[in-house]
């Protein structure tokens, strides 16, 4: 092949051909998942980031969609994605969340925020969001050293994102995860 190992593999669930690869998407850099109904939302990291599109048991991954994301650091970051009501909230790490809409395909996003504040003192690259996930009416970001972060999700998209608080457990807030 061209080089590329990784990427995004769908694999069998029927007995005849059991957790065999029956459709893949090869590229570098793969990071994370997410799924809701049908609608897959995967992040190509590295210098020139994507979040590649799919719909579940569409046989053809060259035609899908893509959100070009930019430069993604740092470049081994977590780095997560979590589909939510159609918007694909991603963890870019320095340069904090950006949401799509994962149907109206444009790499403008309809929500970001930016990476935590660094307080005096403190190592800029500790302060990086390393991961996002979101239920009902929020947003939860696992900020680094800057913690968690909780942000509402508006009613109408023009509004924008409204942080409700934080918290800090004086480590590095690596993952999250609501349900």
């Amino acid at each position: 092949g061209n080089g590329e190992v990784g990427g995004v593999f769908a694999l069998s669930t029927n007995q005849s051909n059991f957790m065999q690869i029956v459709d893949s998407d090869r590229f570098n850099n793969a990071q994370y998942l997410d799924i809701e109904g049908i609608r897959v939302a995967a992040i190509e990291g590295g210098e020139n980031g994507k979040l590649h599109i799919y719909d579940i048991g569409e046989d053809d991954t060259d035609s899908e969609p893509q959100i070009n994301l930019g430069s993604i650091e740092p470049v081994d970051g977590k780095n997560t994605v979590k589909i939510k009501n159609g918007i694909a909230y991603v963890a870019l790490g320095e340069r904090g969340m950006e949401a799509f809409d994962i149907y109206n395909i444009s790499d403008t996003p309809v929500y970001s925020l930016p990476k935590p504040s660094v307080p005096e003192n403190g190592v800029s690259s500790d302060y990086i969001t390393n991961a996002v996930s979101a239920d009902n009416n929020f947003v939860y970001l696992a900020n680094g050293a800057g913690g968690l972060y909780v942000a509402e999700i508006p009613e109408n998209q023009a509004d924008g994102l409204t942080i409700l608080g934080t918290m800090n457990f004086n480590s590095s807030a690596n993952y999250v995860q609501a349900s």
